[in-house]
C-alpha cells in the first residue's frame, strides 16, 4: 500500500465507502465518467453530519467486530508480505479467513488471498477469488483493484482461458482515477503525481 499521504487518503476513501455505501456516491477506480469527490462528500456531509453525529450513520459493524478483524489480519502476517519481508508461502491464510468471517463487507481478506494464490500460481482458486471480488461495487474504491484484474487475466491465461485474461486486462487497462495514480503492474508499484514530481511507492 502506499505510504503517507497517499495510502491513508485513498485508505479513507474506501473506508467511507465501506461505512456509508451508497451514501457515499464515489469510487477511486472508474472507467467513464462520474461524480467528483468534492460533491460526493458534500452529500455525504449532509446525509451523515446533519445533527453532527455520523456514527449514527455507519452500516456495519462495532468497535468489538473490528478489534477482532484487525488482530485476525495482524496474525496472518499479510503486512509482512505486503512490506515484501516475508513469501506468500509464509502467510497464514487461515487467519485471512477468520478476518473475513468476522468482518464479511471488509474486502481486503479476500483481495489478499487472490494475490497470495496467484503467486503461488494457484491459479483456479485465485481466479475464483477475483471473480468474488469483482461482484463488489467497493472493490472499485480498493486501492489495489487494476493490480487484481491483471492478476485474475495471469489466473485465466494460465487456466487456458485467454477471452477471459483479454477481458481482465482490458478492464485494468481501462480503469483510472482523479489523481493520476497509476499502477506499474510488473512491479506491483504505485505512482503518483505530487509536489510536482512523480513518487513511486511499494504495495
Amino acid at each position: 500500500m502506499l505510504h503517507e499521504p497517499h495510502g491513508q487518503f485513498m485508505l479513507s476513501l474506501y473506508y467511507l465507502k465501506f461505512h456509508f455505501g451508497d451514501k457515499f456516491d464515489y469510487a477511486l477506480w472508474k472507467t467513464e465518467s462520474k461524480k467528483s469527490l468534492l460533491d460526493a462528500l458534500k452529500e455525504l456531509g449532509e446525509y451523515a453530519f446533519k445533527d453532527n453525529e455520523p456514527v449514527k450513520y455507519i452500516q456495519k459493524n462495532n468497535s468489538d467486530v473490528m478489534r477482532l478483524y484487525h488482530k485476525y489480519m495482524g496474525l496472518s502476517r499479510i503486512e509482512s508480505y505486503n512490506l515484501q519481508e516475508i513469501k506468500a508461502k509464509n502467510i497464514r491464510e487461515d487467519y485471512l479467513f477468520q478476518a473475513r468471517a468476522y468482518l464479511t463487507g471488509d474486502l481486503y481478506p479476500l483481495y489478499w488471498l487472490g494475490i497470495l494464490s496467484a503467486e503461488k500460481k494457484e491459479w483456479q482458486k485465485g481466479l475464483a477469488y477475483f471473480q468474488d471480488l469483482f461482484t463488489y461495487d467497493l472493490a472499485f474504491s480498493m486501492e489495489g483493484l487494476p493490480l487484481a484484474y491483471q492478476k485474475a487475466a495471469l489466473c485465466a491465461e494460465n487456466l487456458g482461458d485467454q477471452s477471459l485474461a483479454d477481458e481482465y486486462n482490458r478492464i485494468a487497462n481501462a480503469l483510472h482515477n482523479d489523481f493520476n495514480i497509476t499502477v506499474d503492474r510488473n512491479r506491483g508499484s504505485y505512482i503518483g503525481y505530487r509536489n510536482g514530481a512523480w513518487m513511486v511507492s511499494d504495495m
